[in-house]
């Protein structure tokens, strides 16, 4: 008997059983990557509400257009609340 009777013959081969850390670079790249994706569906929001806005505008210009404006008031209603849920959405996270 040598001594090494008690280790098993695989002891070379060690098995860590400490976890791995995430690396917080690779976490703060995810988080302002986020961040910019918000950021970009915050401004698409932001671009349809004043695409439906300009539309209104220039259907006041007219007397007559008094139907279509509020045939198309719902949408950009609708547009403007979606702007909002986007914009807390992404002020949350700043």
């Amino acid at each position: 008997m040598d001594g090494s009777d008690d280790l098993p013959e695989d002891f070379g081969d060690r098995i860590s059983i400490r976890s791995k850390m995430p690396s917080k670079q690779l976490d703060q790249e995810g988080v302002l990557l986020e961040k910019l994706d918000r950021k970009n569906e915050r401004s698409g929001y932001l671009s349809t509400v004043t695409a439906r806005k300009n539309e209104i505008d220039a259907l006041l210009s007219n007397e007559e257009n008094i139907s279509l404006v509020k045939k198309k008031l719902p949408g950009f209603l609708a547009a403007l609340e979606a702007f909002k849920e986007a914009h807390l959405a992404y002020s949350s996270n700043l």
